[in-house]
């Protein structure tokens, strides 16, 4: 133990015996039973804080179970025994939070190490308040910093604006813009609300609190279900930007933004304070500089602060991005002598000043590097297990892991299984330092779902009818075991049934679902006139047709006009005609014929229209190397769909689908090209290959996968997402173009042939890095007749390994993201194939 910490101690014991010899309360002669029982359950804490180097930290504030208790060092009696959250904080230094456990009479004794915030940085810590959320965290200009779904994560960041937007589905979308500032700890806790059927605009905007007159200032806002967005300062503004301002003026400047839909709109005001940038443009700038220490050891850190006045702009040595005045800390690898430099510009000319920072040769080692410390899941239910996992580098260092673990090796992992919320604390040591890293594990018990109550619908069809005239009843039910509907024997959870009443009247027709929730009702009504209702027949045929061909229906009725659904409209009792859809799937006609006294009498048909043949020409995909030497060979490959023939330039007697290598002994580009003929028809596609003299890096072909996989929005057959419609290995871990190659076989009768893809990379999801509709990115109807065009489709980060392509239709967010809609809503099969995929690399 240091000096410091004996100290400390000393103090602390002297605390104690001066309040147990100064107390002037009466002692209790008789205590009641419960008072002694209760008091045998308290325990008193002492909590310290000291950083890194052992130095004690006062005066920092302690937090237990959210409440704030004093500063540090602090003592606390009355402490009831269980588990409970500590958290201590300070300006300048990082958050500490642990989980503790008090045991009943014992004191107890808690040391927060407290570790230094970095110089210019702020600390942001994010909770959530449920599981299996996409949370995102991005600065000002859109960059993404962070994409988890963690329910608590925590980051040290460069002053500025962020945003944190959270999303899950059937929740509305939670975003904010905040500032963090140097020295500061902000904590943003997520409460995501459940949507209802309407819902308002939300707005937010980001401004740097301060500026210069003259020089621009960064606005960024975002905002989330608005059709319209105004924002003073700013002309045309998207839903989601940013612009510079410029202000010619000093002072407080308001900025307020309203975000518009049909519902009503909602307001966001912020504010920056202009000054003026010089205060005498006739005086030269002064500026001055100071390194502390003078003298380090490498890998340790020195403080650069300058101060300037009268000035514009400033530049400092090894410092990005100088303000006019400020603090920032380097660190040195290699000894020397390194002077540093600050320059001050202004109206009046310019100042210079230097200092000098000697860095000597450090005989200690680094501290240990704690690679990796990680729970999965970081979520379990009481009784399952989670894994530790952990990695530490650095020279010999001695790994230790609390809650009963004890020493571990440097690597490994360990099975655990705890009854509660815990802790893990993970010590590294050696000669050069020490560090720490904590998880926490969530364990929660299994929730029971209330049970639901029954629900049933009822439908009667039509309403009016005559003596003996047919009456379909209708009904669909949720939750129940039974249902009993009036007149209908033995009724099913769902069904219809046909009814035929013999007296004039009016009926009152009742169902009821019977569950382990309880009961529910639903009632409709029929009228039955003493008058017969007209007779139909209504007939279409063929039952099942191919795409474009027509419909013939035909129809027949004693009533005086006969209406027919399917933009047919008003006809006369007799007749039949052609009927041309435009769209595949299910058509169902409805006839009624109307005869006296308002009485109807209704006919259905239901017609099958298949999907579009598969296209004629042949499809031909073809990849080449981008560059080679002179007389070493070139990779080429090929691969074709509905083709019987293929030409390929420098290959002789190419296959279907093959690959090929190709030598050229002289430098220049050279053009290949590929051909795929059938009987329809010849496609060609080329590429380039660049011959040179010079040593050339590794190149990495293309990959191509062929698929033929379709989805679409509503439809009987085809579904709505494919998990796996293609996989391959990849071999060379960065960035890869994934292009798909599509067949839009509607036309323009379909017009949302959108979808997006999600990868799986050795069974961890992949989502595109260049989104444009929250974390997806959509590939938008292609419109014109129907057509095979290739389309970009997003861009991954892969990993060496197994790759599988899923495929979802845009209906399946459309509600979340509409901007894609086209002549919504999507109520039709809407759909899209996919012929093959291409996966090319970002070549570095």
């Amino acid at each position: 133990m240091s000096n410091l910490r004996a100290a400390i101690w000393w103090g602390i014991t002297l605390l104690l015996l001066s309040g147990w010899g100064c107390s002037k309360a009466p002692l209790p002669t008789e205590p009641d039973e419960e008072v002694v029982e209760k008091n045998n359950n308290l325990s008193k804490i002492t909590v310290i804080a000291a950083d890194y180097s052992g130095q004690a930290v006062d005066s920092a504030d302690v937090y237990w179970n959210g409440e704030f208790l004093g500063l540090t060092p602090l003592i606390h009696d009355g402490v009831v025994s269980g588990i409970h959250s500590l958290r201590v904080q300070k300006t300048g230094y990082e958050l500490f939070t642990e989980t503790v456990e008090i045991i009943p009479t014992q004191p107890a004794f808690f040391e927060a190490m407290l570790k230094k915030m970095p110089l210019n940085k702020g600390q942001l810590i994010v909770t959530v308040d449920r599981d299996s959320v996409t949370t995102t965290l991005s600065d000002h200009n859109k960059n993404i910093i962070d994409l988890f779904y963690e329910r608590e994560k925590s980051y040290v960041l460069n002053p500025g604006g962020y945003f944190i937007k959270a999303e899950r589905p059937g929740f509305r979308i939670f975003h904010v813009a905040f500032e963090v500032k140097i020295d500061s700890i902000i904590v943003k806790n997520i409460h995501l609300e459940k949507l209802q059927n309407t819902e308002l605009p939300d707005i937010i905007l980001a401004v740097a609190d301060s500026g210069t007159v003259n020089f621009p200032v960064t606005i960024s806002w975002e905002s989330s279900n608005a059709e319209k967005v105004d924002i003073d300062y700013i002309t045309g503004a998207g839903l989601n930007g940013k612009r510079e301002v410029t202000f010619q003026t000093s002072g407080m400047k308001y900025i307020r933004a309203i975000a518009y839909n049909n519902i009503g709109s909602a307001t966001y005001l912020d504010s920056t304070f202009i000054s003026d940038p010089v205060k005498d443009p006739l005086l030269p700038p002064k500026i001055s500089i100071a390194v502390l220490p003078k003298k380090i050891f490498s890998n340790q850190s020195a403080t650069i602060r300058w101060q300037s006045s009268n000035a514009q702009s400033v530049s400092v040595d090894y410092v990005p991005g100088a303000g006019l005045s400020g603090a920032w800390q380097v660190t040195f690898d290699a000894p020397g002598i390194y002077p540093v430099q600050a320059h001050a510009y202004g109206p009046g000319g310019s100042a210079t000043d230097v200092d000098t920072l000697v860095v000597e040769m450090s005989d200690l080692p680094n501290p240990p590097v704690v690679e990796r410390f990680v729970v999965s899941p970081d979520s379990i239910v009481q009784g399952e297990t989670a894994t530790l996992q952990w990695t530490v580098s650095g020279e010999n260092p001695t790994v230790f892991i609390d809650q009963g673990v004890g020493q571990v090796g440097p690597a490994g992992n360990l099975n655990v299984s705890p009854s509660s919320n815990t802790v893990y604390t993970l010590t590294a040591i050696n000669s050069g330092g020490t560090v720490t890293r904590t998880v926490n594990l969530k364990v929660g018990q299994q929730e029971q779902p209330p049970t639901p109550l029954p629900t049933i619908a009822l439908n009667v069809n039509p309403r009016e009818v005559g003596i003996n005239q047919d009456v379909t009843l209708y009904w669909e039910s949720r939750n129940a075991n039974s249902v009993s509907v009036d007149f209908v024997p033995q009724a099913g959870l769902s069904g219809q049934y046909l009814l035929r009443f013999s007296t004039a009247g009016e009926y009152v027709i009742t169902a009821t679902a019977h569950g382990d929730g309880g009961e529910a009702s639903d009632s409709d009504t029929v009228k039955v006139h003493s008058a017969e209702a007209p007779w139909l027949e209504f007939n279409a045929t063929p039952k099942v047709a191919e795409y474009g061909s027509p419909i013939s229906i035909s129809w027949s009725s004693n009533g005086y006009q006969v209406i027919i659904d399917q933009s047919i409209g008003i006809r006369g009792p007799q007749g039949s005609e052609e009927v041309y859809f435009e769209n595949p799937g299910t058509k169902i006609f409805t006839a009624v014929a109307y005869g006296e006294n308002q009485l109807i009498t209704t006919a259905r048909d239901t017609v099958f229209i298949e999907e579009p043949e598969q296209p004629q020409l042949p499809v031909i995909w073809l990849a080449v190397v981008d560059s080679v030497e002179v007389g070493k060979p070139a990779l080429v490959e090929w691969q074709t769909q509905n083709a019987q023939q293929v030409d390929v330039d420098f290959v002789q007697l190419p296959g279907l689908n093959g690959k090929a290598e190709i030598i050229f002994n002289s430098e220049g580009k050279r053009i290949i090209t590929a051909t795929a003929y059938n009987p329809a028809g010849q496609v060609t596609v080329a590429d380039t290959v660049e011959v040179v003299s010079g040593a050339i890096q590794q190149q990495v072909m293309p990959i191509y996968i062929p698929t033929l996989a379709t989805v679409a929005a509503i439809h009987p057959t085809v579904p709505t997402s494919i998990e796996n419609a293609g996989q391959t290995i990849i071999t060379h871990e960065g960035y890869y173009q994934v292009k798909a190659t599509v067949w839009y076989n509607s036309g323009d009768y379909q017009k949302n042939e959108s979808f997006y893809l999600t990868l799986n990379n050795n069974g961890r999801t992949v989502l595109p890095e260049n989104p444009n509709a929250g974390i997806y990115k959509v590939v938008v109807d292609n419109p014109g007749a129907p057509h095979v065009i290739e389309r970009n489709a997003g861009v991954f980060y892969l990993r060496p390994g197994q790759v599988n392509i899923a495929v979802q239709h845009y209906f399946l967010i459309s509600n979340l993201y509409p901007q894609f809609i086209v002549d919504g809503p999507i109520d039709g099969p809407e759909s899209v194939t996919i012929l093959s995929f291409r996966l090319e690399y970002f070549q570095p």
